[in-house]
């Protein structure tokens, strides 16, 4: 059965639900469609502990904003599935998904115990859940997942005034069509044991949540995108920031060098030091002036510009996520002034000792590097993009060359994870390199074979965005923070970042720097010794 209601707020202008379920009732609702219209809420539930809504669709929606706790828009509120007034019981395998609410669900105002299993909110434009003055509840299998545009900018969850709350097993997602960041998952405020077991903040690109629970109150965040454990309590403090590891110059700090970008990605130097970096949602790509100390754009451009390498002698490729092309080769000469960005045709025939442009920091695993390198791609049932039906063994691959060299990207298929990359550098068959994989979860020592493959071993059990390594051997990982590591895999220090880094390169006066591309801002830090 489906139900559709259209207008009829509330005489006070809150809206009113297409269903209610009264004040300690014991209803019991199950398996129906609810699409609520302009002003209403799907369902307003007040029903007691022994009530149960199960399998549960919740489409449409009726726009407008949510007044609550910094949800920001109007007062009007249009929640798919609304709690309150004490209302609890179970809530089972209901799917709230109105693309035009703000507000997915909203739990407030009770110490009714209730239980959620295997909810799924998605696709809201400010936050799929929000609990305000809630005691007592648990919720197990939730999963939030944000779309473009419809929710494209949302928070998972806003916990304002609340106690005792679990929530196990909870998956963050947000799509593949996802092209701007987003901070924070999890916003608390002013509450106190709230228990979050086994989180994954996932993304089919490089854009998950920056931070999975970010705590108003006490400053403190678990940046982490996979962890088993983190509990928000009243009286938390956040820990002192750790000094520099002793592999910086003693003294030095973290020095913010630019900022207000969307995304300040694929970090690329050349052999004098000179830094690059793009912003891709900004559609720009830029230079760090050192002598007067800030960015100069140096293209402004139609596609965003994912992820560069500097190609000698003067060349900027740079791999683009087109609008309605897909994946693109570009190139810039910086040594002519005022020169435009030029599109890159590939060939099918590869020139004899070609260097290849191969990411160091993927979001996708380390198989589908494998796949781009060793001309595998998939076919896929129906619009699905994970469910194999034949595996295409010799697939045809292009080679796109920085004009006037013989260094190249290889691509084709479906181009990962070469757009979902945020370092990249050139390499010859038989040189060594690291690799690291977000959705893996490690880092890989990787040989460049002469047959374009790679062979690969585990490094170490730490993933992130980049790797590079310096001339003594060391390696430095883009993760929560940035982490480095000796040649044999120990951890020797970790460089906090008051954001979540994303790109590293070297580079500087002497090579003595740093730099970090860290969503909205530039840092660097100056090294005891010149980097590889």
């Amino acid at each position: 059965t489906s139900f559709s209601v259209r207008g009829g707020a509330g005489a006070d202008g809150e809206p009113v639900g297409a269903i209610i379920a009264p004040k300690g009732g014991k209803n019991i609702i199950t398996s129906i469609s609810v699409s609520p219209g302009a002003g209403s809420a799907g369902v307003l539930w007040m029903a007691g502990p022994e009530s149960l809504l199960d399998d549960v669709s919740f489409g449409g929606g009726g726009g407008g904003g949510f007044g609550r706790g910094g949800g920001g828009g109007t007062n009007a509120q249009n929640p798919d599935l609304w709690i309150r007034d004490g209302g609890g019981g179970i809530f089972r395998c209901d799917w709230p998904h109105g693309t035009s609410s703000s507000l997915g669900l909203l739990i407030e105002d009770t110490s009714t115990k209730g239980k959620i299993y295997q909810m799924s909110v998605e696709h809201h434009n400010r936050v799929e859940l929000y609990l305000k003055n809630v005691k007592n509840w648990e919720c197990y299998a939730v999963q939030t997942e944000e779309e473009n545009p419809a929710g494209h900018r949302a928070n998972s969850m806003y916990i304002e005034d609340c106690q005792n709350i679990l929530f196990a097993n909870t998956y963050m997602y947000r799509v593949s069509r996802s092209t701007l960041p987003t901070t924070y998952g999890v916003i608390t405020r002013n509450s106190d044991n709230i228990r979050f077991e086994n989180m994954k903040v996932f993304s089919q690109t490089r854009l998950a949540f920056d931070t999975a629970v970010f705590d108003e109150t006490s400053g403190v965040t678990a940046r982490e995108q996979f962890f088993t454990n983190f509990v928000v309590n009243k009286g938390m403090k956040a820990p002192e920031p750790l000094p520099l590891p002793a592999i910086f110059e003693r003294g030095a700090k973290l020095e913010k060098l630019a900022t207000g970008y969307a995304n300040a990605m694929g970090l690329t130097s050349d052999p004098d030091g000179h830094l690059f970096f793009s912003d891709a949602p900004n559609r720009s790509v830029y230079r760090w002036d050192e002598a007067n100390k800030e960015a100069v754009q140096i293209a402004q451009t139609s596609d965003q510009m994912m992820d560069m390498a500097f190609v000698e002698p003067s060349i900027l490729l740079m791999i683009s996520r087109g609008s309605t092309r897909g994946c693109e080769v570009y190139t810039l000469d910086l040594a002519q002034d005022g020169a435009r960005l030029q599109n890159v045709t590939g060939v099918q025939d590869v020139v004899p000792d070609t260097k290849f442009i191969i990411p160091l920091g993927i979001h996708n695993m380390m198989s589908v590097l494998d796949d781009l390198m060793e001309n595998r791609d998939y076919r896929y049932s129906g619009s699905s993009n994970t469910a194999v039906v034949t595996v295409i063994d010799n697939a045809p691959r292009l080679y796109y060359y920085a004009p006037g060299t013989k260094t190249a990207v290889k691509a084709g298929g479906t181009w990962r994870p070469l757009p979902q990359s945020s370092n990249m550098a050139a390499f010859s068959p038989g040189d060594k390199f690291y690799v690291t994989s977000e959705d893996d979860g490690k880092t890989y020592r990787v040989k460049l074979n002469k047959n374009e493959t790679l062979a690969s071993c585990l490094f170490v059990n730490r993933g992130g965005t980049s790797a590079i390594e310096d001339k003594s051997g060391n390696v430095y990982i883009a993760s929560d923070q940035v982490y480095i590591y000796n040649s044999d895999g120990k951890q020797i220090g970790v460089l906090e970042l008051p954001e979540r880094p994303g790109s590293l390169a070297f580079g500087g006066p002497d090579n003595r720097t740093l730099y970090i591309g860290a969503r909205s801002s530039l840092y660097s830090a100056p090294l005891v010794s010149a980097a590889k």
